[in-house]
């Protein structure tokens, strides 16, 4: 129905500005409470885990004996099956991944630069859907993808958020992009990644609690 798109299209608006605003808010605690790139990382995915699990028992996906129901009302499939800890497993490492290169790209590059290249990951989870043959994107949606990837190049490009009067189109210098580059790649792709392969396990399980588990899964080697 119209209002259910308009509740998917909103909370995709909504996650897009969360995830944004999260480049300002890391960059901001390194600058002033120090805080090194990894442990800011660890943080937000036991933040994220404790918060999606907390919302998933206010939705009422907790049994009356406490015990989470993981059981899809078609496929009672447990979670304790080998391929399911595997997905959750790569969800978590992807997790893990797309986070600490998000973080680490965001301490030696401006926020502002890393924000807006996040219309690149939606880009690229669409390539990869395709190519794994898990969705078919129609022409309109490729364009609407180019068109927010040119959107963001072209943002980054043209504008001029140049810091302390420096004279480069950047808020960066090239040593910084050497550097904080691949860091940047890793995360977009590790990003469109984890979109993409959501999906399975999504089918059995609730969301929510898939979200959660990766996460939690994240936050294990970011620990070592």
């Amino acid at each position: 129905t119209s209002l259910h798109m308009a509740l998917v299209y909103t909370s995709l608006t909504a996650v897009a500005l969360v995830y944004s605003g999260w480049q300002y808010v890391a960059k901001a605690a390194m600058n002033e409470r120090m805080l090194p790139p990894i442990v800011l990382a660890l943080c937000r995915c036991l933040f994220g885990s404790v918060v999606m699990f907390s919302v998933q028992a206010t939705l009422g996906l907790v049994s009356s004996h406490g015990e989470v129901d993981l059981k899809d009302s078609k496929s009672k499939k447990p979670v304790h099956h080998r391929s399911d800890f595997l997905q959750f497993i790569m969800l978590g490492m992807l997790q893990a991944v797309n986070t600490s290169g998000s973080i680490i790209a965001v301490s030696r590059l401006s926020a502002l630069t890393v924000a807006i290249f996040q219309p690149l990951i939606p880009l690229c989870a669409g390539v990869m859907a395709c190519f794994l043959k898990i969705e078919y994107v129609s022409w309109r949606q490729t364009i609407g993808l180019l068109l927010a990837a040119s959107g963001a190049a072209s943002v980054v490009v043209l504008s001029d958020h140049r810091a302390a009067g420096s004279g480069n189109a950047f808020v960066d210098d090239w040593d910084a992009w050497r550097l904080a580059g691949p860091y940047l790649a890793v995360h977009i792709i590790a990003s469109a990644m984890y979109i993409v392969l959501h999906k399975r396990p999504c089918s059995t399980y609730p969301p929510i609690f898939v979200a959660a588990s990766s996460f939690l899964i994240a936050s294990l080697p970011l620990c070592l």
